[in-house]
């Protein structure tokens, strides 16, 4: 052994006992980030429920088993597995467990994504890539089935980005993250264009020849298994088909914050990233091969045309311009350069820590789950239209409620049947269109039609809705709650005396409502 060689054994053997890796800092680092980040939104308790019923029923919902206006109606939960995941952890580890689960899977994709470049750029490429990503996602951290289904989508798109930078085939075991993501969230379709797209763009640029036609051949199997796999759910093609359906009402999806264009009157991630990618282009010359241009001109127009696919942009992006940055200088040094094959990718996504490193991942993780239990209480607290349905409960109101969408969630958790909660596609637009031109009073008429057709007892509303003036001013109706968040309106003679415990201060634990 040289004296240097010698010097530095130390030092090194030093470093790797205490260093952690890049990926698993930047997992650590967003999970932390992301525990108290995520939105309370109320469509989460549908889905909690949706799982509550799936698992005592023993079978998936064909038909609708919650609201009173459209039960029995049908209805695909393509969020299946998500539901029940929800519930399951719920039923475990409550609310708290909920926000782990989600922030561990968020922060996890985002530790995939920097693994995945590091192997391709410099570090001062990949981590400004990865933050920028996780700033594209800000708005679409909410409580939702999505958020399972981000680490599967970062590493689909990785294993075909990665097999078209190769010019073969993608691994077949990655069909089973198509598989898994089916029966999580009915964005999977988009996997399955993604797979067509660039597999389109391998055949492309092969050179003509036996080549090419196996390459067609091995990629359009590829895809033919994908279709099947994406089959494989308790929808089958109903499953399949069911985002084109959506996509073909845009009046529901018009409805939904998350599917409106963002607004540039205010300051936008998108924005940043839009410019910073125009400059580097103009400053740098970056090329990109004809179909992946169009691929990353598709994500940015429909990053443009609803705020949801701003976090696709943001995750899938960075993973077609990894090539493209790689080949023009920005590849890592020999030195640092990471393992050459998805599998190894896949294998050595945490390269193997020494005790002391695993100790302190340990111990932080542990610390960061703790802290989650400690700050954040249950969601009756944070949410007050819980206190509203109790108030309403505890005064014996019962009989059919018309109510806002949002607070459809909380009154399923709470064992009610909402007139309409979030599920938009189940009401449908005809539904939807009479509703809005109802609570938003565009015509009376309409409102105490739907009023008496439905007998409705009482109204679950936020103040600032039109509806809420007339029900005071018709003289029909009397106010029986309200704070600055939720209004409660019950219809004169039926409400029945109160409770002796009816003012008392509500903060039972919920419980979820038996739907037969």
């Amino acid at each position: 052994m040289t004296p240097a060689r010698a010097a530095s054994t130390p030092t090194s053997r030093s470093e790797r006992h205490f260093a952690l890796p890049l990926p698993i800092l930047a997992l650590l680092f967003f999970f932390a980030a992301l525990l108290t980040h995520f939105a309370h939104d109320g469509d989460v308790f549908w889905h909690i429920a949706t799982g509550q019923w799936i698992l005592s029923h023993g079978h998936v919902p064909h038909t609708d088993p919650f609201s009173f206006s459209r039960f029995d109606a049908p209805w695909i939960a393509h969020e299946w597995l998500a539901a029940v995941a929800f519930a399951r952890v719920f039923d475990v580890g409550g609310w708290p467990a909920l926000l782990i689960l989600v922030a561990f899977c968020a922060a996890l994709s985002y530790a995939i994504l920097l693994r995945f470049l590091l192997q391709r750029l410099q570090p001062v490429y990949a981590v400004p890539l990865t933050a920028l990503a996780f700033f594209l996602s800000v708005h679409h951290f909410l409580l939702r089935p999505h958020v399972l289904v981000m680490p599967l989508l970062v590493g689909w798109v990785g294993a075909l980005v990665h097999a078209a930078d190769e010019s073969r085939p993608p691994p077949w075991a990655s069909l089973g993250i198509l598989w898994i993501w089916a029966n999580l969230h009915g964005s999977f379709t988009f996997g399955l264009l993604l797979a067509g797209a660039l597999g389109a763009e391998v055949v492309l640029s092969a050179a003509t020849g036996p080549a090419r036609n196996r390459l067609a051949g091995a990629w359009l199997r590829f895809l033919i298994a994908g279709l099947g796999v994406a089959l494989l759910t308790p929808y089958g093609i109903q499953g399949v088909l069911f985002p084109a359906l959506l996509y073909g009402h845009p009046y529901l999806l018009d409805m939904i914050t998350e599917w409106q264009s963002p607004d540039f009157h205010e300051p936008q991630a998108l924005e940043f990233w839009l410019l910073l990618l125009v400059a580097y282009a103009l400053t740098q010359g970056l090329r990109l091969a004809p179909l992946r241009l169009l691929l990353l001109l598709a994500l940015i127009h429909m990053a443009l045309h609803h705020i949801r696919h701003v976090a696709l942009l943001g995750l899938i992006s960075p993973l077609l311009l990894a090539g493209p940055l790689r080949s023009q200088g920005a590849a890592p040094s020999s030195g640092h350069q990471g393992p050459g094959s998805f599998n190894g990718f896949c294998r050595r996504f945490a390269p193997r820590l020494s005790p002391h490193s695993a100790a302190l991942t340990s111990l932080l993780l542990f610390a960061l789950i703790g802290g989650a239990y400690r700050a954040n209480p249950h969601p009756d607290e944070r949410l007050g239209v819980f206190r509203a349905i109790d108030v309403a409960r505890q005064h014996g109101v019962t009989g059919n409620v018309l109510n806002n969408p949002g607070f459809g969630g909380p009154l399923i958790f709470r064992g009610i049947r909402p007139f309409i909660d979030g599920r938009l596609d189940l009401y449908g637009e005809d539904f939807l269109r009479r509703y809005l031109a109802a609570i938003n009073l565009q015509d009376a008429g309409v409102l105490a039609a739907l009023l008496d057709e439905y007998r409705i007892t009482w109204t679950l509303f936020d103040p600032g809705r039109p509806l809420v003036a007339w029900l005071e001013q018709s003289g029909h109706w009397q106010r029986l709650y309200a704070d600055r968040f939720v209004v409660v309106h019950v219809r004169r003679g039926t409400l029945p005396r109160a409770s002796p415990d009816a003012t008392r201060d509500l903060r039972g634990t919920p419980g979820i409502g038996s739907f037969q």
